[in-house]
Formats: C-alpha cells, sequence, structure tokens
C-alpha cells in the first residue's frame, strides 16, 4: 500500500508540476515515507550457522535447544558474524 501511495504521490509531482508536500498531503502518504529507502540485510551466514548448530543437536528437545541458543551456541553465532560480543560472561 505505501508503495502504490508513493508512486501516485511520484505521478502528481511530475504530471501535476505540484510539490511533494502537496503531492503527499493529497494521497495521505507520510511524508517521511518519501525518503525512506530500504536496506535489506544478509542474514545468510548466521542461518546457516543457526541451522549447523540445530543439526549438531538433534537429540534436544525445544526447550533445551532454545537454552542452548540463549546460551553459548547463540554467542558463538553472534562472534562468528560481528567479530564482538558485548555481553558480560
Amino acid at each position: 500500500m505505501p508503495a502504490q501511495l508513493k508512486g501516485l504521490a511520484e505521478a502528481l509531482v511530475v504530471s501535476y508540476k505540484v510539490s511533494m508536500h502537496r503531492a503527499c498531503a493529497v494521497t495521505k502518504f507520510c511524508r517521511s515515507m518519501w525518503y525512506y529507502k530500504k536496506i535489506g540485510r544478509d542474514d545468510k551466514v548466521i542461518r546457516m550457522r543457526m541451522k549447523e548448530i540445530a543439526e549438531t543437536r538433534v537429540r534436544y528437545g525445544l526447550k533445551e535447544s532454545l537454552h542452548c541458543f540463549a546460551g553459548k551456541a547463540l554467542k558463538i553465532v553472534i562472534t562468528e558474524f560481528t567479530g564482538f560480543i558485548n555481553w558480560k560472561d
């Protein structure tokens, strides 16, 4: 929906030579969204590492797996991805 409204507002600006402020007001499109740029995150490394850890710990149930991820395994994943971790040991 916001993408459609932005397209409509852009069309008003180009076709009718109105200001961005006026076009956003007419289409009820938030002006702050006019400048929004979507930044995609690449989580492939984290997802692959979590899958690898989950495959090595098959014998655990859900509760134990979550406990494991919340502890050392998640620290390892975050450390490998970012290079540092800011948790107190």
